[in-house]
C-alpha cells in the first residue's frame, strides 16, 4: 500500500484522508490559514494570521509561522509560548508604537524565537519622545532568546530615531546574519544597550546613525556583548553632522560593553567618529577589531581599551583632532600594530589642551606621508607611549613628537624625524620622559629629556 502527502491530509490507498496532528504547535499559513477553523495541533488547520494563533496557544507551546509575509499591529511575544519563523517575513508599518514585533512591552515574558525577517518603516512619531525599535526589552524579570535572519528599521520620522535592537533590562540574547537600520532624517541606531545583561552576534550591524550604543546610568544588572564581521556606519552614507559607529554615553563607572569585530568604520562625514566616548561619562568601553577606519574621540572619564591590528582615518586630522586618536579625559589604553594615514593629514595621536587624559599608547608603527603631521602630539593631560615606532621623516615641517604643555613619556620608543627636523619640538621649555628610547635627530632647544639618558640619539637609527 502506498502512501502521499497533499491536499493538507494523508492519503493512504483505500483509506481516504486523515488529519494531521502536531501536538503542543500552532501552525500559521497567510496563504492558506483560517482562523475560524483553526486548531492548534492540526497542521491542516493552521491560523491566518500571527495574532490569532497567539492567543490561542498556552504556556509550552509553539507557533510555527509558515513561509509568507505578514503584517504585524504589536509584538509576536508571548511569555512561555516560542515562535518558530524561519522563510517568514513579519512587517510593522505606520504603527505609532515604541516596541515593534520582537519586544516585552513591558511585561515578563519568557521566549524563543527561531527564524524570520523582521522590517518595520515608519514615518509618524509614537508623541512619546522614546524611538522606537523592532526589538525591545524594558522588564527585567524577561529572558529572550532571538535567531532571527534579518532585522531592518527604516525611519523617516522627522524629529525621532529608530532602533533595531533595544534593552534597558532583563536577559537579551539575539543572532542575527543582517541589521540595519536606517533613518533619511533623524538619527538610526542598530543595537542600544541600558541595563539588563546582553548578547548580540551578527555578520553586519549596518546604521547611518550609531552602529551600537550604551548608556547605563544606574548600577548595572549585566554586562553587554556585541560580536560582529562588520559594524558600519559608512555603507549607507553616514549622516550629515557626523555618526558614531561605537558610542559609550552612561555614568556608571562598573557598567562594561564588549565590541568585537573584523572590521569597524565609520563614513567620511564631517564630525564622524569610529569611537566615542561622551565627556563625563565612565562606563567601561572594550573594543577589538582586525581592522578599524575612523577617529576615536575619547572624552569620558571611565576607561576605553581599544585593540586592532590597523588603523586607518577616513578624515583629516588637524588641531582639534587628530587622523586616529584624540583623548581629553579618562585613561585609556590603545593597542595598534599599523596606523596607516593613507592620503589623510594631521597629527596621528593627541591629547587635547588643558586635557586630564591619561593615554596609554602600546605598541605600533606610523609612517606619515609628505603631507602627515606630528606623530605624538601633547597639548595636555598625559600621553604614554611604549614600543612605538613614528617616522616622520617625509615631512620636513613635522615631528615624530611634540609636546606643548602635558606629560610626554616615552618607552622603548623609536623616533625617525626628517633630516631638517627636530625628534621631539615644544613651542616653550617642556620635559619629556624619555626611558630606553632612540632617535636619528636631536630635541629641540626647548625639551629637556627626563632622565638625562633616557633618549639615545645617533643618525643611524631607522
Amino acid at each position: 500500500m502506498s502512501a502521499t502527502l497533499g491536499g493538507g491530509g494523508i492519503s493512504a490507498g483505500g483509506g481516504g484522508s486523515k488529519p494531521i496532528f502536531t501536538q503542543n504547535t500552532a501552525w500559521v499559513d497567510s496563504t492558506n490559514g483560517n482562523n475560524t477553523t483553526a486548531v492548534v495541533g492540526r497542521q491542516d488547520l493552521p491560523f491566518a494570521t500571527i495574532a490569532v494563533a497567539l492567543a490561542a496557544a498556552s504556556t509550552g507551546q509553539t507557533v510555527y509561522i509558515r513561509p509568507g509575509t505578514y503584517n504585524v499591529t504589536t509584538s509576536i511575544l508571548k511569555n512561555g509560548v516560542n515562535v518558530f519563523a524561519y522563510g517568514a517575513v513579519i512587517n510593522m508599518t505606520g504603527v505609532a508604537l515604541q516596541d515593534g514585533q520582537l519586544a516585552d512591552n513591558g511585561n515578563a515574558i519568557t521566549c524563543k524565537v527561531y527564524g524570520g525577517t523582521y522590517t518595520r518603516t515608519e514615518s509618524v512619531d509614537s508623541g512619546d519622545g522614546i524611538h522606537a525599535r523592532i526589538v525591545g526589552m524594558t522588564n527585567a524579570s524577561s529572558n529572550i532568546q532571538i535567531w532571527a535572519e534579518k532585522i531592518m528599521f527604516t525611519s523617516t520620522m522627522p524629529a525621532t530615531g529608530n532602533y533595531c535592537v533595544w534593552q534597558e533590562a532583563g536577559n537579551l540574547r539575539v543572532e542575527c546574519p543582517y541589521m540595519n537600520a536606517n533613518a533619511t532624517t533623524s538619527t538610526s541606531v542598530g543595537v542600544a544597550w541600558l541595563n539588563g545583561s546582553g548578547f548580540i552576534r551578527a555578520q553586519q550591524i549596518l546604521a547611518n546613525g550609531v552602529a551600537v550604543y550604551s548608556q547605563v546610568d544606574n548600577a548595572p544588572t549585566g554586562d553587554f556583548y556585541v560580536e560582529a564581521d562588520l559594524i558600519d556606519t559608512a555603507t549607507l552614507g553616514g549622516k550629515s553632522g557626523g555618526d558614531f559607529t561605537i558610542w559609550q554615553n552612561g555614568s556608571n563607572a562598573s557598567a562594561a560593553i564588549w565590541v568585537r569585530a573584523s572590521v569597524i568604520k565609520c563614513s567620511t562625514q564631517a564630525n564622524a567618529r569610529s569611537v566615542v566616548t561622551t565627556a563625563s561619562m565612565a562606563n567601561k568601553l572594550y573594543v577589538s577589531a582586525q581592522k578599524l577606519f575612523g577617529l576615536a574621540r575619547l572624552d569620558g572619564s571611565g576607561l576605553t581599551y581599544i585593540d586592532t591590528d590597523k588603523w586607518e582615518p577616513t578624515l583629516n586630522g588637524g588641531l582639534s583632532n587628530s587622523m586616529f586618536v584624540t583623548a581629553s579625559a579618562g585613561t585609556s589604553f590603545v593597542n595598534c600594530r599599523h596606523y596607516d594615514p593613507v592620503a589623510f593629514t594631521g597629527a596621528a595621536i593627541r591629547t587635547t589642551t588643558g586635557g586630564t587624559a591619561d593615554l596609554r599608547i602600546g605598541y605600533g608603527f606610523f609612517t606619515g606621508g609628505a603631507s602627515s603631521a606630528i606623530g605624538l602630539r601633547c597639548d595636555g593631560g598625559t600621553l604614554r607611549a611604549n614600543s612605538m615606532r613614528v617616522d616622520t621623516s617625509a615631512n620636513s615641517g613635522t615631528q615624530p613628537a611634540a609636546n606643548n604643555g602635558g606629560v610626554l613619556v616615552l618607552t622603548n620608543c623609536t623616533l625617525v624625524a626628517n633630516a631638517g627636523a627636530d625628534s621631539i619640538s615644544a613651542s616653550t621649555a617642556q620635559n619629556v620622559v624619555a626611558m630606553s628610547s632612540w632617535a636619528n635627530k636631536a630635541v629641540n632647544l626647548n625639551v629637556t629629556i627626563v632622565p638625562t639618558l633616557g633618549l639615545g640619539v645617533d643618525s643611524g637609527v631607522i
